[in-house]
This record gives structure tokens, sequence and C-alpha cells, in this order.
């Protein structure tokens, strides 16, 4: 894992809630700006800006500690934070809501 994962975020158990994450931005993504489905660039690029839109939204929520001791599980507390935070920013995406208590 590189330095700049979110803490745990590849470990056994949470990378599937990684994938369910990228997955929520990229369906908001698609909601709102759809790309067809054979332009693999634009997919890629789209794939990769929602990976480092999780990167910074996890930045914003998850506490110091857990990114210095990349050896903690998250807590339920902060695992909640993410998924609110998460769905706050499909929404957003969406233009269902404005606004995020979490951004930055």
């Amino acid at each position: 894992m590189s330095d700049d994962s979110p803490p745990s975020a590849h470990a056994t158990g949470q990378h599937s809630y990684y994938d369910w994450q990228l997955a929520t931005l990229m369906y908001a993504y698609d909601v709102a700006e759809p790309i067809s489905g054979t332009d693999k660039e634009l997919l890629a690029k789209r794939m990769q800006s929602c990976e480092f839109e999780l990167y910074e939204l996890a930045k914003a929520v998850i506490p110091e500690g857990y990114w210095q001791d990349q050896g903690l599980s998250l807590s339920s507390e902060v695992v909640m934070l993410l998924t609110q935070a998460t769905i706050i920013r499909a929404a957003e995406i969406m233009k269902l809501v404005s606004g995020s208590p979490h951004q930055t």
C-alpha cells in the first residue's frame, strides 16, 4: 500500500467497502454526466478522478491518528462518517443536495 492510500482502505474486509464508495461516485457521475460505455479512455479518466475524490474525502473525514498508524483498523464511527460523506457527495454530484459538512 502506498503512503497516500487511506488507512486500511485495502485491508481484508474493507477493500469491498472502497469498491462500494468508488462505484457510488461513478454511478452518481453516470447520472449527472453520462458517457459512453465504449469510451474506455474517458471511463478511465472518470475512475481516476473518482479515486482522487475518494482520497480527498477520506483525508477530510478520517482522523489524523489513523493516517499516522496505517495498522489501525477504522472504527465503526469513522466508517459511518465515510459512508455519510460518500452518500452526501453522490447526492451533490446528482444535484439532489448542495453543500456538505465534510467539504474542504
